[in-house]
């Protein structure tokens, strides 16, 4: 087999090609030093602390002290999914049609990810990256979802290609039987035999090309044959899996828990000799001198029978020599040596020295993990904002039709990705009030800043983890407000007919809400509003008449009266009333 990839790539992965792929990635120095790494938490995680017990095979192998390599990853991992990634987009220019647009595609990135089931993957996710020191995932499209598809890759599986902290290609590598491959791939003609135990490698292989899944057969510990499954020539430009790894100073992969192994199993090992010692004591070996039945089997009814001959009698344990005190310091010691390491201070877990203490000082004693789960959360958002990126990419050119959205924007129910998305991808996922660990913090600080009128109440929705669609929240705000006001207006109004808030009463006695009433008589409220505004009107009408030609009247006869009997013009009732004018005369103008 050619030892040169250029010799056997042309343009396209070959089964030459995936073989050299394989072994060259399986046996580079990096990817094994970093699996023996993977593998020693994976063990400490199960418990197994055994390695500092040479010939004691027949020790229980479980641990004796609290497993702080499990419950530290799994605290990280709860902590940072707490808070809500919002996708917030760039927009192409100002005014309300672009906002409008970054709205709508934050919304196509949300409904993505929720199909995907990507909140429910987000701990495992915290954990790979917490256990391995990055984290993988594929995007691609399948013909059962109209949606493009996330798959967590397990790093235990991977061997990334990484450059700048760049993903350039990855392979991932399976051991499975060869009787299960044979089930999953009846036309490669494998050995479906129950009996065989031989095992093969589920391989895909990811570059900016192509996405190749293979099945490969194994001989001497390397892959010999290559079988490929599927091809799939995406023509992305950009490899299909989104990857971010934690920042290291040799550019090797690390996870957060990689020391913590040999302080966790000197304390485990610490307390099995304390607690061989407790069973030592317990069954401490008996010395007797002048005891007649001294090999007798002690117990509750046992009796022990002195020489009376004898005056230096006895029966008695053998005391083991007690432990030095400085094993008790060495526990604290390597106690605290753990909770260093696992970013685990003893807040934490309910551990205050002191008997008085406000919350300000608690969350003081958290140190360094709000700093680490701020960075979880940071490397997270970038993971989603490439996988978001991929997604939109494989949406436009594979899945382009119209599809529902997670959640509406305005009058927007559906989505095209061509017509939406248009090749705009530009944005980020941000963490807001909540990121860090001053969860408890962040409802506070979002009242204050919206109270102050740095942010909207839109943006102080966001911030709330339980809030999943803002618009739809100030949507039903709006409605129970002015169904208060119309609840107000309908049962306090004396104009409202009693035959409707009796029709009201009984509706609402049947189970149905306030608004489903409303809408039910809002025809016939309607109409009677129009009634009776007619019928005002109408007696304004004739009121309005009446005065005036009481008016014009009453102004013929003054003018009858004041003129001897002669008629005069009618005064108008609108014409304005006469000025009062002093005449002075000007003694210049004589």
């Amino acid at each position: 087999m050619p030892t040169n990839p250029e010799e056997v790539y042309q343009g396209r992965i070959t089964e030459q090609y995936l073989l050299w792929q394989v072994n060259g990635y399986m046996g580079q120095e990096t990817h094994t030093d970093h699996k023996k790494r993977l593998q020693r938490f994976d063990d400490l995680y199960q418990g197994h602390m055994l390695s500092l017990f040479p010939n004691e095979d027949g020790l229980a192998d479980e641990p004796l002290v609290e497993n702080k390599i499990k419950n530290a990853a799994h605290d990280l991992a709860r902590l940072a999914s707490e808070a809500k990634g919002v996708p917030v987009f760039m927009r192409e220019g100002e005014g309300e049609t672009f906002q409008k647009k970054a709205a709508l595609r934050a919304a196509i990135a949300d409904t993505i990810w929720f199909m995907a089931k990507g909140k429910r993957m987000e701990r495992k996710l915290y954990l790979d990256l917490i256990s391995a020191g990055y984290v993988a995932l594929s995007i691609f499209q399948n013909s059962s979802s109209e949606y493009p598809q996330i798959t967590r890759l397990n790093p235990r599986l991977c061997y990334p290609d990484v450059r700048d902290g760049t993903l350039v290609n990855l392979v991932y590598v399976e051991n499975i039987k060869e009787r299960v491959a044979a089930q999953m791939f009846p036309d490669l003609g494998l050995n479906g035999d129950a009996k065989n135990d031989k095992e093969v490698l589920l391989t895909q292989y990811f570059d900016k090309d192509e996405a190749v899944q293979a099945i490969c057969g194994v001989a001497g510990g390397k892959a010999k044959t290559a079988h490929v499954l599927n091809r799939w020539e995406h023509k992305l430009g950009m490899v299909p899996v989104a990857f971010r790894q934690l920042d290291s100073a040799d550019d090797t992969f690390h996870g957060l828990f990689d020391q913590l192994g040999g302080p966790l199993m000197i304390r485990n090992k610490v307390v099995r000799l304390l607690a061989d010692y407790l069973e030592s004591m317990a069954h401490a070996p008996l010395e007797a001198r002048g005891v007649l039945n001294s090999t007798d089997e002690p117990g509750p009814l046992t009796v022990y029978q002195h020489d009376d001959q004898r005056d230096d009698t006895f029966i008695r344990r053998l005391a083991p020599a007690a432990p030095a005190g400085s094993v008790f310091g060495l526990l604290q010691y390597m106690d605290a040596q753990e909770s260093a390491e696992a970013i685990q201070p003893p807040a934490r877990v309910g551990v205050v020295r002191q008997s008085i203490a406000s919350g300000s000082f608690v969350d003081s004693t958290q140190g360094t993990l709000s700093s680490v789960i701020f960075e979880l959360q940071d490397i997270m958002a970038e993971l989603r904002t490439q996988a978001n990126t991929i997604a939109f990419a494989i949406d436009e050119r594979y899945l382009n039709k119209p599809k529902p959205l997670y959640r509406a924007v305005g009058k927007k129910h559906m989505y095209t990705p061509k017509e939406d998305l248009a090749g705009f991808y530009y944005h980020s996922i941000q963490y807001g009030a909540s990121a860090g660990l001053n969860r408890a913090e962040t409802a506070s600080r979002v009242l204050q800043d919206m109270g102050a009128g740095l942010i909207s109440k839109e943006m102080a929705r966001s911030q709330i983890d339980y809030v999943d669609d803002v618009t739809v929240e100030q949507n039903r705000i709006d409605k129970e407000q002015l169904a208060t006001v119309a609840f107000q207006r309908f049962s306090a109004d004396p104009n409202t007919p009693m035959t409707l808030v009796f029709q009201a009463i009984i509706e609402m006695g049947k189970g149905k809400s306030f608004l489903d009433v409303i809408t039910e008589l809002a025809p016939e409220m309607v109409k009677k509003e129009a009634e009776t505004k007619a019928e005002d009107a109408s007696k304004m009408d004739m009121t309005s008449q009446e005065g005036m030609q009481e008016r014009v009247q009453s102004g013929m006869d003054q003018a009858a009266g004041a003129g001897g009997g002669v008629p005069t013009a009618p005064i108008s009732p609108f014409a304005p009333p006469p000025l009062n004018q002093n005449i002075v005369k000007n003694p210049q103008m004589g």
